[in-house]
């Protein structure tokens, strides 16, 4: 009964300006959200020469041979080299040691933190990133349906706790909002929602 009266106090304040201006009206807002969550993750990872240091006591190593010790620590979990999409592909003026960008897709962030834990000298990992389906569709039909029965769903609450009923709606304003535009292949951000917001002024009757 607490809760009833404390949520009939929230809608009544939030309808309460519609209703200083008239007695016989109702406003409320419904809202609706759709999600998107995400695929894969994504990782950047660069290779990069090692040059011999006698000072230091380090070895040369080149790409092809810190690939090689990159592979046993990929296969440890599951990957391969061959799972590596170059970024800016390799051409025939390019030194077979110049530092190369790849891409991983990983599976989980299980495997985001076996990959990371792999401290292999010539190899870093830049970014991880979300990727998702590109087949993503928004449903704002579903979402304006869904909106507008929340704000009904208000409406009859709010109208039953004041002995009134509702009558006809007097207007119709909406808008769709979100976070992020519609989720490309890639993105830094692991979930997208999109909120649909509707508001409706119900006639208020005996």
């Amino acid at each position: 009964m607490k809760l009833n009266f404390i949520l009939v106090i929230l809608f009544i304040s939030q309808v309460s300006q519609a209703q200083n201006a008239s007695q016989n009206k109702i406003s409320v807002v419904g809202h609706a959200k759709q999600d998107f969550i995400h695929d894969h993750l994504s990782a950047t990872i660069s290779f990069a020469a090692i040059p011999r240091n006698d000072y230091q006591k380090i070895y040369s190593k080149s790409i092809n041979e810190i690939k090689k010790e990159f592979q046993k620590h990929l296969s440890s979990f599951g990957y391969d080299t061959l799972n590596l999409v170059e970024i800016f592909p390799q051409t025939a003026y390019y030194n077979s040691n110049y530092p190369r960008q790849y891409e991983l897709v990983i599976n989980s962030r299980e495997d985001a933190l076996k990959l990371i834990s792999g401290k292999i000298p010539g190899v870093s990992i830049s970014s991880f990133k979300y990727r998702y389906k590109p087949d993503l569709e928004l449903d704002i039909n579903k979402l304006t349906i869904d909106a507008i029965n929340n704000a009904e769903e208000k409406a009859l609450f709010v109208a039953k706790q004041l002995n009134k009923k509702l009558g006809e709606i007097i207007s119709v304003n909406y808008r769709t909002y979100h976070e992020k535009s519609l989720p490309p292949k890639h993105h830094n951000l692991e979930t997208f929602t999109y909120n649909q917001q509707i508001t409706i002024i119900y006639e208020l009757t005996d």
